[in-house]
């Protein structure tokens, strides 16, 4: 009887710790800038966010889990326009690039 009660404890604390790592996993790794370890990646191309290919990119075009993007969408909107160019969010994906051109 106490074997049978230590197997089902061991049993389910294995199943806690399997379903604990689970959801660590699957939650995004902030950085201590609030950026997704994801958004350390080379971002997609602007083609690729551009769903609709008018030439301009919207806030809602924006996939979620570029969190930094998202969050600063109108800094880096230069022109006040509501979207994007093409140039715009290059600044956003080359950070180092544009702001030697600038």
């Amino acid at each position: 009887m106490a074997m049978e009660r230590i197997s089902i404890i061991v049993a389910a604390a294995l199943g806690v710790l399997a379903f604990s790592t689970t959801a660590v996993r699957s939650a995004p790794v902030l950085d201590s800038a609030g950026t997704s370890r994801s958004e350390h990646a080379t971002p997609p191309s602007f083609s690729q966010l551009d769903r609709n290919h008018d030439g301009r990119l919207m806030r809602s075009e924006v996939p979620h889990d570029m969190h930094r993007l998202r969050r600063h969408f109108r800094q880096y909107d230069r022109d006040g326009n509501g979207s994007l160019s093409k140039h715009e969010y290059n600044a956003f994906a080359h950070p180092k690039v544009y702001r030697k051109i600038e």
